[in-house]
């Protein structure tokens, strides 16, 4: 698959973990190196907990094991896997003393997996001398793969000049690519709303197929809401059509508007399909405000058990925690922490996140739409 390549390019390892800074001893740094060593030159398959070892070393390590590591950097005749090792660590660290030798290793190398990590460890890094070498990097690259997995980064890093390139990627057919325009987008997150609605209206089909999905299906965005509407009047193609009556049942954010849309729809649609789907809407709401009133009776004040529950869901980039409990805490006014953790959630880089990321829109849509009840606050 496509998309499998590009993450295996992006570097040696998917995991990416929050840092933690905290004071160890000079053994200690020492230790780390002594174990990626090992790890580069190791002809057997190592371990997980092996590799997870050496990550929490690095994330606990103090900010001069950067500067030993740079140095290693220098080592003569070190190996190819040698010095993606020292990369990868580089990135897990995040010091941003880091990003000059990175840069500089990526021009020296010749090796495939070394750029790759390089390339990788800036996007984790961040900051704009990282985020204008990859646009450099990108605008001197035609490999349309390469390019995916650049545009990738720069999406993680929520740099926002990078979106002007990803109309080469909305221009593909949404069947068959879709997986990388939702990690893509999904990472920009608020920041690609703008752009996106700018393309609701483009000439290209296929570019406003991708839009649309993205903006209803995954965003919910609500500032896209009016110019949805405004395209539906417009738009030839049923797909399309389609398509945009599913995205503005998840991005009108009130029940009152979102019924005086669908009812207006009905009057004067005349397609019977389009026609069907939203007397199905209108027959649904009844249920959703039962579903929503429910979901209200459930909720809980607590700041405290909110955080505890989404410290551990954003640690694990969504993959432990509750999400019940995330939902029966949360309130409208944190949907941008919810928004954070759906990002979160997509670094992962593989498709079991999909679900999780749904889970936390699930949250946000049901924040948005209930009646807030007078909660019953509870302390830890």
């Amino acid at each position: 698959m496509l998309w499998d390549k590009m993450v295996c390019r992006s570097g040696l390892f998917a995991v990416v973990m929050t840092l933690f800074i905290v004071p160890v001893s000079a053994q200690d740094a020492a230790s780390v190196l002594t174990k990626l060593d090992k790890f580069a030159l190791s002809k057997e398959k190592d371990s997980i907990n092996f590799i997870k070892s050496i990550e929490e070393q690095l994330e606990k390590s103090p900010k001069g094991t950067a500067s030993l590591i740079i140095a290693k950097l220098k080592t003569p005749n070190a190996a190819e896997k040698q010095l993606a090792a020292y990369i990868w660590a580089l990135g897990i660290i995040k010091d941003p003393v880091a990003v000059a030798p990175v840069i500089e290793m990526y021009r020296q190398s010749k090796s495939e997996l070394v750029q790759g990590n390089c390339l990788r460890t800036l996007a984790l890094i961040g900051g704009k001398p990282a985020g204008d070498f990859l646009m450099s990097v990108l605008d001197a690259t035609t490999d349309k793969d390469m390019r995916c997995n650049i545009i990738n980064l720069l999406a993680q890093m929520q740099c926002e000049a990078v979106l002007p390139a990803t109309t080469e990627l909305l221009q593909q057919d949404p069947k068959q690519f879709f997986r990388p325009i939702i990690f893509i987008f999904c990472k920009m997150g608020d920041k690609a709303v703008p752009f996106l609605v700018s393309k609701v209206s483009d000439r290209d089909i296929n570019v406003r197929i991708n839009v649309v999905n993205v903006l209803g299906k995954w965003l919910i965005a609500p500032e896209a809401a009016q110019a949805l509407q405004d395209q539906y009047r417009r738009e030839q193609d049923m797909r399309v059509r389609g398509s945009i009556l599913s995205a503005l049942e998840r991005t009108i954010p009130d029940a009152a508007k979102m019924k005086s849309v669908f009812e207006q729809i009905v009057a004067e649609e005349k397609d019977e399909n389009l026609l069907n789907y939203a007397r199905g809407t209108l027959a649904d709401m009844s249920l959703m405000e039962t579903s929503l009133a429910a979901y209200a009776k459930k909720k809980q004040n607590s700041a405290f058990f909110f955080e505890r529950d989404y410290e551990e869901l954003f640690k694990s980039a969504g993959g432990n925690g509750s999400y019940e409990l995330l939902a029966i805490y949360s309130a409208p006014k944190d949907e941008p922490a919810l928004k954070k953790l759906r990002e979160k959630i997509m670094t992962r880089d593989s498709e079991d996140t999909f679900n999780n990321f749904q889970k936390v829109n699930d949250i946000i849509m049901r924040n948005r739409m209930m009646k807030m009840p007078d909660k019953k606050t509870v302390k830890p």
